[in-house]
Parts: structure tokens; sequence; C-alpha cells
């Protein structure tokens, strides 16, 4: 008030509110920490406490551990870190841990402007294999479990996920998996800012290769039946692409092979669905059998025949309550089995609930589907099998509670000696990420070998994969439309280039069609000795024939010159008349090569010269 200037003081605004400004680096367990680049890492101290103000509950994530272990020096290079930097190697060589993340998990809020982001989570382990938790991220669950199997490193994972913050907080939760250790942990974590991708600008906005209804932030890319574009950009226009035919999908067609396809059998079988093609492991190959094409797995002595997906099993099927569905027709070779695989993702060791096999076999409890543990299924609970030497459809259901196997479109369980549901409710399914689809076989615990005991012995014709959950009329309807391909056609027409009963064998091939005059010997008529010409000496060879005992016809309906059923003296006048008074020629196959299409008994014993 009267003019003097107050001494100069410095004041500490602290009030977690403020959203912090991307990026966002933050270290866990330790101090302040100076990357290569000259990024700073926020250290969030020692605990108890939470010196940066983002755990909502200071008891979640309320114990560190400084250089718990050293991390992976070939971790950090590949992050792009340098193991010379003290300071970094200490940051990613420690923890923040939670106790019981599975009924309290650890939670952090992170103040940040709304937005688009990238987060990317590090992670240690130096002591428990049998950790495990996933990754929610604005309340959606954005992994399947984590444990070390699923490190990209010996004792060191990495996991970016996209995330859309619009209430001033990126929430993210770390939750345990049950039957393991469950107190989940983090050694750092990236927030930057990602440009979202625009979904109709025709530009590749977020920089990810991938363009408006072609990248997954966008709703996917739906085919115009009628405008001979590749609208969706599966390889397929109009009529011929599955979104325009009479199958049912339910959600996205992930996986689509058919054995009917030409590069079935070969290193890369082509996927109609979104997913990526499929490579070929070990000899499968591809068969004819009763009246289906398959491709056939393990069978005659072979052993660790495959296709699996050249792209991980991707979001929408694996992790926690994942909708999906898969349709197979299948031939199984073995005679009641335990357990045989007919596709899988996932992978087996555990936890309960995170593997996915989809299988054929006779055990009450797990002969239909391998989640792994009490959430299996068999086809029905007293044990029971689809038959085996006979063509199948298969299906399997999960609405993210109820699982469901349908034999055969038989629709309703209680109806059904072979199809089977049953009640799990949320939070039982959490599939193991990271690994590929496979067909007749599983996956290891180690997430890439083969679980060679339980291959699939089995010709497959159809595999499909939705991301959503097909109902009973969709079921019915695939059934329907597709079962004639697995039955007897109708008879063989022997001249139309077309295999019309589908045994693999089209037009004079067929043994159908060994009777037909239109698969007999080629003639020229008229040629009665068969040299390959129309002259003077065929009528003569009728005539010695007929009267002086002279040689036989080569091709009795050759000798027919005027196609009346028989070889006589009529035939020999015909002929001259033809030749010298110019009379009438004789009737097909004249002057060309072919065929009697008259009904008569007399058939062609060998063809006549030039009509080999």
């Amino acid at each position: 008030a009267d003019g003097s200037v107050c001494e100069s003081s410095t004041v500490t605004l602290n009030n977690d509110t403020l959203p912090f400004e991307a990026p966002v680096r933050i270290n866990f367990a330790g101090e302040d920490a100076v990357d290569g680049d000259g990024n700073v890492w926020m250290g969030d101290g020692n605990s108890p406490g939470d010196r940066l103000g983002i755990r909502p509950n200071d008891g979640n994530g309320g114990n560190h551990i400084s250089n718990w272990c050293a991390a992976d020096d070939a971790a950090l290079v590949a992050l792009g870190f340098d193991p010379a930097n003290a300071d970094m190697k200490l940051a990613l060589s420690s923890i923040r841990w939670d106790s019981d993340s599975l009924n309290s998990p650890f939670q952090l809020e992170i103040p940040i402007a709304d937005g688009a982001y990238s987060v990317g989570l590090y992670f240690l382990e130096c002591c428990c294999a049998n950790r495990a938790y996933t990754v929610h991220i604005e309340g959606e669950t954005v992994s399947g479990v984590i444990n070390q199997a699923t490190f990209q490193w010996s004792n060191v994972g990495y996991f970016n996920f996209d995330a859309v913050v619009a209430d001033g907080a990126l929430s993210i939760t770390l939750r345990g998996v049950a039957g393991g250790d469950v107190n989940a942990l983090i050694t750092a974590l990236e927030v930057t800012e990602r440009v979202p991708e625009i979904c109709d600008n025709g530009e590749d906005d977020d920089g990810d290769g991938n363009t408006d209804c072609a990248d997954s932030e966008c709703p996917a890319c739906v085919e115009i039946c009628d405008n001979g574009e590749d609208d969706d950009n599966d390889g397929d226009v109009d009529a011929d692409d599955l979104d325009c035919g009479p199958l049912e999908i339910a959600e996205s067609l992930l996986v689509a092979l058919d054995a009917k396809d030409e590069t079935a059998g070969s290193d890369l079988w082509r996927n109609r669905g979104t997913l990526g093609d499929f490579e070929k492991v070990g000899a499968p190959r591809v068969e004819n059998r009763d009246f289906g094409v398959g491709v056939s797995f393990n069978e005659r002595g072979r052993s660790g025949d495959t296709y699996q997906s050249t792209d991980n099993a991707p979001e929408g099927i694996i992790g926690a309550n994942p909708t999906r569905s898969i349709e197979m027709w299948v031939w199984p070779l073995t005679n009641n089995p335990v357990e045989e695989t007919l596709i899988s993702w996932g992978k087996r060791g555990g936890p309960d609930g995170s593997n996915m096999s989809f299988n054929y076999g006779n055990h009450g409890a797990y002969g239909a589907v391998g989640h792994w543990g009490s959430p299996d299924l068999g086809w029905n609970d007293g044990g029971g099998i689809p038959a085996q030497g006979e063509w199948h459809h298969l299906v399997y259901t999960y609405d993210g509670e109820t699982t469901r196997v349908y034999a055969d479109n038989c629709l309703v369980a209680a109806d059904c000696q072979l199809s089977n549901e049953e009640f799990l409710g949320a939070g039982r399914i959490n599939t193991h990420g990271g690994t590929k689809i496979r067909i007749a076989q599983q996956t290891e615990g180690d997430g890439v070998n083969l679980t060679l005991g339980l291959q699939g012995k089995i010709l497959v014709s159809k595999v499909r994969v939705h991301d959503g959950v097909l109902t009973a009329d969709q079921i019915a309807n695939n059934y329907e439309v597709e079962l004639p391909e697995f039955q007897p056609g109708p008879d063989e027409i022997c001249d139309d280039g077309i295999d019309n009963d589908r045994d693999g064998d089209a037009d004079c091939d067929d043994d159908d069609c060994a009777e037909a005059s239109a698969c007999g010997a080629q003639f020229v008529r008229g040629d009665a000795n068969g040299d390959g010409g129309v002259d003077i000496s065929d009528p003569t060879h009728t005539l010695r024939n007929l009267f002086a005992g002279g040689p036989g016809a080569p091709c009795s309906d050759s000798a027919d010159a005027n196609d009346d059923g028989g070889v006589s003296l009529t035939d020999a006048i015909f002929s001259l008349n033809y030749l010298f008074r110019g009379d009438a020629a004789p009737a097909a196959p004249f002057p060309a090569c072919g065929t009697d299409d008259t009904a008569d008994e007399l058939g062609c014993q060998a063809a006549t010269a030039g009509c080999e």
C-alpha cells in the first residue's frame, strides 16, 4: 500500500489435477533418469509415497524394489537405450509392485489433456514365471495375459497400446490373473501423442501403413456388391466376395480357408478373411474323399502337419471375454480319440481359461473345447463324439459368458447328443495373445512348439473364424448352404466339361462315362478302312468285308456311312453316291473327328487315322 517492493519468493504448487504434458515418461521406482536422447524419465520415488500423484489408492502399487535384477542388455539396445547409461539401466532394472492385484487391482490415473495417445509399458521379471496380469486402459481390456513367457526378451517385456482420453485423465489398470502370482508390477511408462486415423479422407493419417477403413481404428471396410471394386481390400470383388454371398458372418470374418481354393496345399494357403494368409508346415495335402475336398493333416503316418497364420491371433479373439465363433467342415480319421486338435490359438500351460483349442475327442470334460482347466467342454458331458470317417459341420461360439458347441446343425443342446453348452460367466476366459492360429495342432506353453501328442488326424475342407458370435439361425443357414458339397451330386454328364457328381473327375475321365458314346474312340464317318480319308477305297473295303471275306472295319461306326445303325451294301452305295454323284455327305462326325451321337450297337473299336 505504501509503494514498497516486496521481497521475491518461490512458490511450489502441488496440484495433481493439473495435466501432464505429453510426452510423459515415468520411472516407477527411483529418481529422475535421462536417456541418451535427453528425455527425462520422471522418478516416482520410493514406496510407499505417491510423488507424482498418479495412484488413486496409495495402497495399490505401494511397494518397490530398486535394482531388482539387471535388465537384459539386448532388450535395452532393442528398445533404444544405452546399457552403459547407469541411470536408465537402474530405472529399467527396478520395479514398483502391488500386492494382490486380483482382488485390489493396481490402478494409475495420469492427468493429461484429452486426445489420442500411444502408451508404452515396460515390465521386468526376476523371480516368478507364474506371475500373470492383464492391462486395461480407459476401462477396456487391451491385452491378453502378460507374464514372463510373453516377454520379448529374457526378463524384459515391452507392450504398446493405443488410448483415447476424453475425461482429462489416462486410466491404466493392472489386474492379476488367478492361478499364479497375482502381484502385478511395472518398471516404466511412456505416453506420447498419436495422430488418430481419419476414416474418410483417403490418407494414412496415423502413419501405420493403413488408410481409412483398412485401419483398425476405423469401422471395417464393407464390400459394395455391384460397383466392380474391391471395397474391403480382401482381394475379392463384388459377387466373388464372401460378404456378398449366401454365408452368414458374425461381425468381422478373420479366417476363411477353403480346400477348393487353388492355393490349398501350397506353401501359402490363401485366407479370404481379414487376417493374413496361412503358411504350410510339414506336408499337408489336398485330397478328395466322400464327395468333399479337403486338406489332409497328419494322416497315413505323417506328423507335424499344420497350416498356421502368418499373423498372430488378433485382439478380437484373445484377451478377456473375447466373443468369437469357429466353423469347420471336417472328416476325422481316428476312431474315438480322447482329444485331437481341429484348430487352436493361445497356448497350453495355464492359467485356467488362457488356451483356445477346438477339439475332436470323446472326453466329457475337454473333448470339444480346451480353454485349459475348468472352463473346458465336451461334446456332451458324459463323453461322446461325432462319428469318424464322415464329413461334419462343427461349430464353437463364445459370447463372453457361455461356451457352445454344435455338431451338424443340431442347435438346441438339450435336444442333441453331440451339441453342448456351459455358462462360465465373465472373467473365466482370458486367452493368451502373441501366438499363431494353427490347424490340427496346439501350441506348447513356450508359445512356439507344437503339441504333437494332441495333433489332429483330419481332413479339413473349410475353416472360418469370426470376431463375433454366430446365432443358431446363422449356423443353420451356413450348414444348409454348404451341405450339398459333401453329398452325392447329380449323375455325371459326359460331355459338358463339368464334374457334375463332384467325385474329382469330369466327363470321360469319370468311370461313370466308360460306356458313354461321347467317350468312345473318335472317327470320321465314311472312313471304312480307317486310313484317315474318305475315298473309293472305303466303299471297296466295305464290299470286300461283306462279300469277299475281307478284313473287318477297324471302327464299325466309321463304316456306317449312312448312319442307319448297321454296316451293309447300302453304306457302300451311299459312299459311292457321295463321292461320284454329289449326293448328301455322311452325317457327323464328318468331316472332322468325333464320336457317334446316334444310339446303336456298333461302337468304335479303334480310332481312325488322324483321330487318335
